[in-house]
């Protein structure tokens, strides 16, 4: 059997983006580099909805992905699809803006969990859709790879957690992502939220905030009732033929 696939990036965060899953064959399968296609994760989109349903490379299910979302509101929109309601997501709909090389979506309504310490480093546990834990400006010994892969056994955390070190720039947040399930990343639009929201809080940074991550710029600013916006790229990098 054999199913058309698009693989779509939004600041290297990439995805295999599908209509359905096709049988006999597994995520880990699809986003393996060398045997499979390679990705960050898995897009699955019901244009009759709209909705999107979020996998993990390891094959666990995420409720939202900010990058994600991005690139299926601009998928959605090249085939004609009324985005006026937003995208379904498992965090619920998600409002969409303008739609074009840049994309603007709501990311979530962020908020504030608690906070924590880690390792003797301090870090605040923020929700919006997905867990976070965001460290500001933590010391210069801060491993984020080896602090990232503790933390997915945190008794906090029991399905695990994004995990983001984040300096303070002159004119952005320096944020580096590691998500759970993947692993270092180039982006993380959730996680960028989430450390926008946080710097917001403890620094009183004015809007809008922009975020520089590994994979590029992403910017944020306040919707109603708390929703925050994100804008950024996504964009379609080719079109291929899984073969089970």
């Amino acid at each position: 059997m054999s199913v058309v696939f698009e693989k779509w990036e939004g600041l290297g965060n990439h995805f295999v983006v599908l209509e359905s899953l096709p049988e006999d064959s597994t995520i880990q399968e699809l986003c393996d580099p060398q045997r499979g296609i390679g990705a960050d994760g898995v897009l699955v989109l019901n244009r009759f909805e709209p909705s999107m349903t979020i996998y993990n490379a390891d094959g666990s299910r995420a409720a939202m992905c900010g990058n994600g979302l991005r690139c299926a509101a601009r998928w959605f929109a090249e085939r004609g699809v009324a985005l006026d309601e937003g995208v379904a997501t498992d965090s619920g709909r998600m409002l969409v803006g303008d739609v074009g090389d840049e994309v603007a979506v709501v990311v979530g309504r962020p908020k504030l969990v608690g906070t924590g310490v880690f390792d003797g480093y301090t870090y605040a546990s923020v929700d919006i859709g997905n867990p976070h834990a965001v460290f500001l400006d933590p010391a210069a010994s801060f491993d984020l790879e080896s602090v990232g892969e503790a933390m997915q056994s945190h008794p906090d955390f029991p399905n695990g957690v994004n995990v983001h070190e984040v300096r303070t720039g002159a004119s952005a947040l320096i944020v580096v992502p590691f998500e759970r399930g993947v692993g270092l990343t180039q982006a993380c639009g959730t996680g960028a939220a989430a450390s926008a929201f946080v710097a917001r809080l403890h620094m009183e940074r004015p809007w809008p905030i922009t975020i520089e991550l590994p994979g590029g710029l992403l910017s944020f600013e306040p919707g109603d009732d708390g929703l925050l916006w994100m804008r950024g790229p996504a964009r379609r990098v080719f079109t291929g033929t899984w073969t089970v």
